[in-house]
């Protein structure tokens, strides 16, 4: 016996087959987006942890400015310590100067061509130049960078009192990069006589 649906089931047979498209339709659809989705987010998560751990083992931006900022200044206060390349004539201006400044009276003065020194025991020489890098040799061994400074020996013969001579040599050794290496009373006739002859040797120093 055939049986026929009523008016009712009809429509409750139609509000079932919407409702089966629909959710079909959202796990054909919806679904793999939410999977890749899930997918992603887990990737993302997965790449934020690594970077934080890249971060971690990679000295900051701005301590390594900050490093270059502090030995940018420290080398300027070090290259304020030396005088800049200079000439003779330059040289000769300073030394004469400064014989004068004491009330000595420059009998001589000679100056070597520049010349590069190794420097040993020059503390302020060795803080300016001193390098952290080392080479090695052919042999494999590390040795450190020699220290050179450019240098002018100069050799100033003058005429005045002991006292004036003390004086200047005082003031030379707190003068930038010169210093006097050796002092010679060639002819002292009392502490206070003006004609005394006596010569000092200065090195003035300056960065390769």
């Amino acid at each position: 016996m055939k049986q026929t649906l009523t008016k009712r089931e009809k429509v409750l047979l139609y509000i079932l087959l919407c409702i089966i498209i629909v959710v079909g339709g959202f796990f054909y659809l919806i679904m793999p987006a939410m999977e890749k989705h899930t997918d992603l987010q887990a990737k993302k998560d997965t790449a934020e942890m690594e970077l934080i751990s890249t971060k971690a083992s990679i000295p900051r931006y701005d301590d390594l400015d900050k490093e270059i900022k502090e030995a940018s200044k420290e080398l300027k206060a070090i290259k304020a310590k030396f005088y800049d390349n200079l000439k003779k004539e330059d040289v000769d201006k300073i030394i004469t100067k400064l014989a004068m400044d004491h009330y000595l009276e420059p009998t001589s003065l000679s100056i070597t061509d520049v010349s590069e020194e190794e420097i040993l025991n020059y503390k302020e020489s060795l803080k300016a130049i001193e390098k952290k890098d080392e080479n090695k040799n052919e042999d494999g061994t590390k040795e450190k960078k020699k220290n050179i400074l450019k240098v002018y020996n100069i050799s100033l013969s003058v005429d005045g009192t002991v006292l004036n001579l003390q004086n200047m040599i005082n003031d030379a050794n707190k003068m930038k990069s010169l210093k006097v290496a050796s002092v010679n009373y060639n002819s002292v006739i009392s502490k206070d006589e003006k004609s005394n002859s006596m010569m000092v040797t200065f090195k003035l120093f300056m960065l390769s």
